[in-house]
């Protein structure tokens, strides 16, 4: 029942819960109800290991459970028999509707879908007529049956790849010497053309095409970052997906239209398709290759503030060739703009270090993306961060030299550990064996007394 609640939550708005929760103005915090499904299949592992615990400790249950499966093997034969027939294919064809060539391949995986499916529901059938419950035999019966059930969907369930595959590929070779804080923008991850139905025709080399070219997610396992990548799993911060969509609203064609975006983006690598090459080998395909842009620093000072009210307006200004390569694009009022140097920067996932020098009061860009977590100090001092180019933030810098401090600081972090915490102790309270839970030891038995004992 518990596996059947879940399930529901997982269907989300195809179920009328959803619908009937938001007209009552009910929240539900739930972005992806896809994902309960994991804690549907672990109540269902757990009612499985003790339904067959049953079965293998009860004789009625393991009765029961032979006429279930001699029942569900005479029906997958006779399925497997109708698959083979004409009026089988007919039917298969009614209803799905795809071109005859696909009809025929779908059609002979199902045939042999429903044959395999009778083979092994008729090698369980025979498992339960010739094994006795209770038995090791029986035991080793079940996991060697399982073990050889499901060997043919081992990679299906949990998909490996060999050991190059998680290394960096071939093409990587094109970003040596790299600004390590410089961006890739990878314009293929957009692409719905010819060349990129030539590279996905094959599903069975697929992810090596995801590999070996580099798309995004897949360069930060080798420390390569990317920007204005599709938010696959919606896990971006909102401003972060404005900048995507003031992006994407005049989307570059050519390096040159991409340049104002690359340079608030620090963006220095441009990711584009090779002309479709002969594959051979899926682990050799190399599907793009790197252009090199005009270097954009990661924090700077800017050399002119453009006030705009709305994405729309910044998509516009930024793209219309009237600022400077360096402008800061501010929603709020003031800011100023000046001459500036960067000595030094260190950036950790959590903490940012920079040494400036400024002749004038100048505005510092950074172009990590803003967060209210963030925190600045200039010189020890707090230092108010401001929102700059959308998606990014910046702090006004006094004349002088001085060093400028960023730390990410989220103190839900602590928040969640300590009830991680608290649930482990209450868990360990409940598997802990109690002392109520021991026998009650039975009064020691008194020897007879001695003819002796009885006369004293």
């Amino acid at each position: 029942l518990s596996a059947a609640a879940v399930f529901i939550v997982c269907f989300g708005g195809h179920t009328p819960l959803f619908s009937a929760a938001h007209a009552a103005h009910l929240p539900l915090p739930l972005r992806f109800p896809e994902r309960f499904a994991v804690t549907a299949a672990f109540l269902l592992l757990v009612a499985g290991g003790l339904g067959i615990d049953a079965v293998l400790s009860d004789d009625r249950w393991w009765r029961a459970t032979r006429y279930i499966v001699i029942g569900a093997a005479l029906s997958a034969a006779l399925l497997a028999f109708f698959a083979v027939t004409p009026a089988f294919s007919r039917l298969f064809a009614t209803m799905w509707s795809a071109s005859p060539a696909q009809i025929g391949r779908w059609l002979a995986l199902s045939r042999a879908d429903w044959l395999a499916t009778a083979l092994r529901l008729g090698l369980l059938a025979l498992l339960f007529v010739l094994a006795k419950p209770r038995t090791r035999f029986a035991s080793a019966a079940l996991v060697c049956f399982t073990i050889l059930d499901l060997s043919p969907y081992v990679n299906e369930l949990a998909p490996r790849m060999p050991r190059e595959y998680f290394t960096p590929p071939p093409v990587a070779a094109e970003l040596q010497g790299a600004n390590p804080q410089s961006r890739i923008f990878h314009m293929p991850e957009r692409s719905r053309g010819a060349i990129a139905r030539h590279y996905d025709a094959d599903r069975s080399r697929v992810y090596w095409v995801i590999r070996n070219g580099m798309f995004p997610r897949h360069p930060a396992a080798w420390g390569y970052s990317t920007i204005f990548e599709v938010d696959i799993d919606l896990t971006n911060l909102i401003c972060s997906s404005e900048l995507v969509d003031a992006f994407w609203k005049k989307p570059p064609l050519n390096a040159a239209a991409l340049d104002p975006f690359a340079a608030i983006a620090n963006v220095e690598w441009l990711a584009v398709f090779r002309p479709p090459q002969p594959i051979t080998e899926a682990s050799a395909v190399r599907p793009v290759t790197f252009v090199r842009l005009r270097p954009s620093p990661r924090y700077y000072f800017a050399e002119e503030i453009v006030p705009v009210r709305s994405i729309e307006q910044f998509a516009t200004e930024l793209t219309g060739g009237r600022h400077r390569r360096a402008a800061a694009y501010v929603t709020a009022a003031g800011g100023s703009s000046g001459a500036g140097r960067v000595l030094r920067s260190v950036e950790t996932p959590n903490a940012i270090d920079i040494d400036v020098e400024t002749n004038a009061n100048a505005l510092l860009v950074a172009s990590v993306t803003r967060d209210p977590h963030w925190h600045a100090t200039i010189d020890g001092q707090p230092a108010e961060i401001e929102p700059v180019n959308i998606a990014f933030q910046a702090i006004q810098v006094q004349r002088g030299r001085h060093h400028v401090a960023l730390r990410y600081t989220n103190p839900l972090v602590a928040v969640g550990g300590v009830i991680t915490l608290i649930g482990l102790l209450v868990l360990a309270v409940l598997i802990s064996p109690s002392r109520s839970a021991t026998p009650a030891a039975t009064a020691p038995t008194l020897p007879a007394p001695t003819a002796a004992a009885t006369r004293r």
